[in-house]
């Protein structure tokens, strides 16, 4: 199952299948993948020209109406993760 480095959370939905072809396609063997962010927060830098994989959650957002009563609204959001594979610790990238 694909993880999130970070949070150790499995992904779900539609989005297993996009990370199972992207790591298939690109030859990736660990099952780990975080956003960049997260990966610079963990001390890890992507390298530079890696692609991301591009993934989709639902968020749901409170809006005022149209009768000016607040309502739910479904919105999807777009994130995109790298691979573990992708990346390498900050100090090495920093090397001369």
């Amino acid at each position: 199952m694909h993880i999130n480095h970070t949070t150790e959370k499995e992904y779900n939905g539609g989005n297993i299948e996009l990370l199972f072809i992207s790591a298939d396609e690109q030859g990736f063997t660990s099952n780990r993948w975080a956003t960049y962010r997260q990966f610079q927060a963990a001390g890890l830098q992507v390298q530079k020209g890696q692609k991301s994989t591009e993934l989709k959650r639902v968020v749901i957002k409170k809006v005022k109406g149209k009768n000016g009563e607040e309502e739910e609204k479904k919105l999807v959001k777009i994130f995109r993760v790298f691979n573990i594979e992708q990346t390498a610790p900050i100090d090495a990238t920093q090397a001369v």
